[in-house]
């Protein structure tokens, strides 16, 4: 923690991330600003209360921007399912229900496109991997088969940026499983080769 001065600037360094990117929040009144480092970099953020999460600025660092760009999308689709819950009004929630798988679906595709797959080794394309809204992960690698692939891709992104990192090992696991349990039932030679690759992968909490 650091005390503001009267301007409301503050300033700290950590310890640059040695084996991987990390994450750090500014948290302010119970205001968050999420920020990515994946290296020795300087990064400017100004902001006011009482809308700080929504209305920052960041500089120096293109993680950051990123980052920020995504957690609006993420921001914009929870007020559009707060807002079409609360106009709907039928006993029979089917349509509602399919309303909100569509809303999912459009922004997971949105993200896919403009986060994951133009750089999946990039902070922001890990991030995106782990959004989630009331609790529910918006990519969920154990249910869903392209969302195993999206986890595999950016694991395999990272296994060539940071080889050593806990994260990448994490997200192999992770992909690896997924990638098994949504495994066509008929494809045994493919869910075999996976799981021979998955034995070689260290389990990890």
């Amino acid at each position: 923690s650091v005390k503001l001065d009267a301007e409301g600037k503050f300033s700290f360094t950590p310890v640059a991330p040695e084996d991987c990117f990390d994450f750090y929040r500014l948290r302010i009144e119970g205001k968050v600003i999420n920020l990515a480092i994946d290296s020795t970099e300087t990064v400017t953020v100004n902001a006011s209360l009482p809308v700080m999460q929504i209305s920052y600025a960041v500089e120096g660092s293109e993680n950051c921007s990123r980052l920020k760009d995504l957690i609006m999308l993420q921001m914009g689709l929870l007020q559009d399912l707060r807002r079409v819950s609360s106009q709907y009004h039928s006993p029979d929630p089917t349509f509602l229900n399919e309303r909100i798988r569509e809303m999912v679906d459009v922004f997971k595709s949105d993200v896919l496109t403009d986060f994951i797959m133009p750089d999946p080794g990039t902070p922001y394309a890990y991030y995106a991997l782990f959004l989630s809204i009331n609790g529910q992960m918006l990519f969920n690698p154990q249910a869903d088969r392209q969302d195993a692939k999206c986890y595999a891709a950016v694991a395999t992104q990272m296994d060539i940026l940071y080889p050593d990192a806990v994260r990448t090992i994490h997200l192999h696991n992770v992909a690896l499983k997924g990638m098994s349990k949504t495994s066509p039932a008929n494809d045994r030679a493919r869910a075999a080769a996976i799981q021979q690759f998955a034995n070689l992968v260290e389990v990890i909490g």
